[in-house]
């Protein structure tokens, strides 16, 4: 996830809404198509029942100078809950 968009780097379909909500809660869009009932969509939202693991890599911004950001791997997420569908919004 890039964390901090610029238009001129992002299109309108992905400029997802990706932030830390407190220490330890993280809101994350998924690709702006994915609904619920997708099987990418069903990926993210049975993680728990599916036995899968999300692990965030994180980047404050695109680039820095002409160089691309590295990202960061902040770890290991837990699926809290979700709501919308394309895209699907995921605490």
């Amino acid at each position: 996830m890039t964390l901090n968009k610029s238009e001129k780097d992002y299109s309108t379909s992905t400029m997802y809404q990706d932030y830390s909500i407190n220490e330890k809660l993280f809101h994350w869009q998924s690709q702006s198509r994915t609904t619920e009932e997708s099987l990418t969509g069903q990926r993210y939202l049975n993680q728990v029942a599916s036995d899968g693991n999300v692990l965030f890599f994180v980047r404050e911004y695109k680039k820095e100078g002409a160089f691309a950001s590295q990202f960061t791997c902040i770890g290991f997420a837990d699926f809290e809950c979700h709501y919308g569908s394309a895209p699907i919004s995921i605490v």
